[in-house]
């Protein structure tokens, strides 16, 4: 138990750094876009990472083009498929990017680095945070991994994502 607890905490602690560096993080990121990164290494916090990125020098609707490429990529580069069952998820990746952007908006001006690993922080072990916003299992549904699928909570995302550009916890 306790040594299942200190892995939880050393856990917790990476995703709460994810980098110590702006090279360490340009290193990650170009092993991301060079499809060499370790598949083991393209965690949840890996994904808030990359667009964590990707919003910084973008709005949410630019970088999403190229996540989608990039991810798509990766998926097969690492043995994966993007089918109806398994890989590329369009409703996530919408979600996290519009997320993950609002999120960085409120950390300008700082650094890349800082803002990336204060999103890894926020972010990287909320994984069910969609389930906040929408009523049935997006994960599993096969049109919501397809295409883009609206939240049920559409008045909830807003008022978080509003807070979120705010800069409120």
């Amino acid at each position: 138990m306790i040594r299942r607890h200190n892995k939880i905490i050393a856990m917790e602690t990476k995703a709460t750094m994810f980098r110590s560096s702006e090279a360490e993080l340009s290193a990650f990121l170009a092993a991301w876009e060079e499809l060499i990164l370790p598949k083991e290494e393209w965690t949840h916090a890996a994904h808030i990472a990359v667009a964590a990125c990707y919003t910084w020098e973008r709005t949410p609707a630019e970088a999403l083009p190229l996540l989608r490429e990039r991810i798509r990529a990766f998926n097969v580069a690492t043995g994966g498929q993007n089918t109806a069952d398994a890989g590329y998820h369009e409703t996530l990746t919408c979600f996290w990017a519009e997320v993950v952007g609002s999120f960085v908006l409120s950390q300008k001006p700082g650094e890349r680095l800082a803002a990336v690993n204060a999103a890894v922080a926020r972010f990287g072990a909320a994984r069910d945070l969609p389930k906040s916003f929408y009523t049935h299992d997006v994960v599993r549904n096969a049109t919501a991994r397809r295409e883009w699928v609206p939240p049920e909570r559409p008045a909830e995302l807003a008022q978080f994502l509003r807070g979120l550009a705010a800069g409120d916890p």
